[in-house]
Order: C-alpha cells, then structure tokens, then sequence
C-alpha cells in the first residue's frame, strides 16, 4: 500500500484510529483491553499514565503482554499496583514472568523478558472468583475469573507468545530460551 504524502494529525495520533468507543455503563459491561506492551520501565512515566488511560477508556480490565518486568521481585508488583492505586484505589494486579526471576542472579532485577500482566479495576475487582498463572513457571500467561450476575462467570487469560527466532542470537535470557 501506498502512504498518503500528508502528515498524519497529531490529534489522530492521540485519539487512536479507528471510531471513537462509546460510553457504556461500567456496572453492566466489561471492556476488556490488551495490548503488547513491548515492554514496561519503572522509570518510564508513561507507565504511571496507563492506569488513568485505561480509566479514561472505561475499561474494567488491562491485559498486557511482553511486560519485561521481573514479576517475581515484590519491588516491582508494588510500583506498578501503586501506579493502579492512583485511579483505581481497590483495584487488583495480577501477574506471572518466568521462574527464572527469583533465582539469585536475577532476584533483584527489574527486567526480565516476557511476563504477562492483568489488572482489575475497582468494581470488577469486587467480582474476583478465581486468578492464577501457568504452573510451569514460563510467564506466558495468566488469568481471572470475574462473577456477573445471575452465576455466570468470565475466565480472561492474557498470553503471550514469545516470537520464531533463533536461539543463539536471541542471547542468555530472552523467552524463547524457556
């Protein structure tokens, strides 16, 4: 395809593309948002900006995947569950990278590649029946039960599916080495 030879608008480029999503009553409808985050920093401040984004948007629960965060290391869950604290005061994190972050070398890392995040906003973290991670420790995936009326409940997984490369130049800690 062709690009168009204008500029494109900042004002697009703030808003998205596509139509604008429509307010919903947040107590009746979960938006569910994911995004490949290609990574997070705690010294980002964009990152502090993702939970008031998600609010402005409406959206009851943020998957992201590819977070780079050694989730193991209870530092980093609190600084990001502290950025949700800003909007959400009630809200619930939930999270998984590989196992390999807890061992010595890496325990107090803030980086590791891979990992995978879910967080909860205030009213749906009300509603809760269920969370985990995979049991084999690789940080590709989490997820949640939420309650809605009537006894249904939602399981929402975020995954993530690390991409075809060669090993050897990848080198000594990406996730395809898991």
């Amino acid at each position: 395809p062709v690009l168009p030879h204008r500029a494109t608008a900042s004002r697009q480029l703030l808003n998205g593309w596509g139509d604008p999503l429509p307010l919903i009553d947040e107590i009746t409808i979960l938006r569910v948002v994911y995004q490949n985050v290609n990574g997070f920093s705690s010294l980002d401040p964009n990152n502090q900006r993702i939970c008031h984004n998600m609010k402005k948007l409406q959206c009851g629960i943020f998957l992201a995947a590819e977070t780079n965060v050694n989730w193991r290391n209870r530092q980093m869950v609190e600084k990001f569950k502290a950025y949700g604290n800003n909007v959400w005061p009630n809200h619930r994190i939930i999270v998984s990278s590989h196992v390999c972050g807890s061992d010595a070398a890496h325990r107090n890392s803030q980086y590791l590649p891979g990992g995978v995040a879910i967080w909860i906003n205030d009213y749906w973290a009300t509603r809760v029946m269920e969370c985990g991670s995979d049991p084999q420790g690789l940080g590709r995936w989490c997820y949640v039960t939420v309650g809605i009326k009537g006894g249904v409940c939602v399981t929402i997984f975020c995954v993530y599916r690390v991409c075809l490369q060669s090993v050897k130049p990848a080198g000594d800690l990406p996730a395809t080495r898991q």
